[in-house]
């Protein structure tokens, strides 16, 4: 596999700082820095959560209703950043909504800044699905 490529199978979409919903993780509210359908990068304190560790996960977005997944994982650690991978999809259609909330408020405030850090680049793996 080409190490310079971008492993990413999906979509990812970004939070600005004061934009960002919550998730509880065991019941744990860590502010939510990224989500796609198959995962979720948090902030929380390193070593919160050890790598390998199952939890449950409850997604808390404005628009719509909290969203329980019946597992997540701790995959790995990158400085403040858990990132979880999700048992349960997250329907496109949320994440839809979400950018589109993100843009609308981005736009509503002019602000290039918080629109260039929305914009994610989105490539499929190497003889990936």
């Amino acid at each position: 596999m080409n190490e310079g490529r971008d492993r990413r199978r999906h979509f990812r979409l970004r939070y600005p700082g004061d934009a960002r919903p919550t998730v509880r993780v065991d019941g744990v509210e860590r502010p939510l820095l990224e989500v796609s359908v198959r995962g979720l990068r948090i902030a929380a304190e390193a070593g919160e959560f050890d790598t390998g560790r199952s939890c449950t996960v409850e997604l808390v977005l404005p628009n719509v209703y909290p969203i329980a997944i019946d597992e997540g994982v701790v995959l790995r650690w990158d400085g403040g950043e858990c990132v979880l991978w999700l048992s349960d999809e997250i329907d496109h259609a949320v994440i839809l909504c979400e950018q589109r909330r993100l843009i609308r408020r981005a736009r509503k405030l002019r602000d290039v800044d918080a629109l260039d850090l929305m914009r994610t680049r989105h490539r499929r793996v190497v003889g990936g699905d």
